[in-house]
């Protein structure tokens, strides 16, 4: 299962680019939940969604293990929501036929087709050959807060990458039904962007400071000096070419009364 890595665009222009050719070449989006992180969990949902918004696939899915309370605290899925659900060698046919050949989409990408692998590896199944691409990196860049990483912006969680692109969000997320569509709707969102003025930072200073201080890792409030720094503000001339030009002028009115 190919994975291109995802660069962070280097600037807003070319992340609204790249969700433009996204849609253009017809690509799926993906998302799982699933038992937990770790190297032998597994899949207990998974919702394809075309560049459309037709439902593609959505499915729970049975695990070979329970899955962990601490999971069912993010995803709210439990063993007996999954009870009757088809297990994932059921699903895997229609799931091939989706993906195969098709350019993919995830926000945290790494981490679904990492999943989508691990789910494959534990029942013996064949891997699927897609190009997957992601969304989360690809947001980062489009708003391009630095971190402390060179050549890095920062990652921001789904719902709050929506909420600063004015998106609604009408279900709760951590369901693979509403965290795809949610995905589909910010990569939309981002193609529909007018690059040139976003890049111009046509925001005032109380946007500037929700959209960078906002589940910001360092937890650093933003100044009015890095804001003014950001916009490249010019300070307005002050008022001491005004009285120079004052002073020249009283001098020649008295110059042309002496003489």
């Amino acid at each position: 299962m190919h994975c291109v890595k995802t660069h962070y665009p280097r600037s807003r222009e070319e992340a609204v680019v790249r969700c433009r050719e996204w849609l253009s070449k017809g690509a799926v989006f993906v998302d799982t939940e699933t038992t937990g992180l770790n190297k032998d969990d597994e899949i207990i949902e998974n919702c394809i969604v075309d560049a459309y918004g037709a439902i593609l696939l959505d499915s729970l899915v049975k695990p070979t293990k329970p899955i962990p309370p601490e999971a069912t605290m993010i995803n709210g899925i439990t063993n007996k929501d999954v009870m009757r659900a088809p297990k994932w060698p059921t699903l895997y046919d229609k799931v091939r036929i989706i993906l195969e050949g098709r350019l993919v989409i995830a926000y945290n990408s790494a981490f679904d087709r990492r999943m989508v692998c691990q789910t494959n590896e534990k029942y013996g199944l064949a891997q699927i050959n897609a190009t997957w691409q992601c969304a989360m990196i690809t947001y980062a860049g489009f708003r391009g807060v630095p971190t402390s990483k060179k050549n890095r912006f920062k990652h921001f969680k789904l719902g709050v990458a929506a909420q600063q692109m004015g998106i609604g969000i009408e279900t709760e997320l951590h369901r693979s039904k509403a965290d795809c569509l949610l995905t589909l709707e910010l990569v939309k969102a981002m193609a529909k962007a007018e690059a040139k003025k976003l890049a111009a930072g046509g925001e005032d200073w109380t946007t500037w400071v929700a959209s960078t201080s906002k589940d910001d890792v360092s937890h650093r409030k933003p100044t009015r000096d890095a804001f003014n720094r950001k916009t490249q503000r010019k300070k307005p001339a002050g008022c001491g070419g005004v009285a120079a030009t004052l002073f020249v002028l009283v001098l020649l009115v008295m110059v042309a009364f002496i003489v």
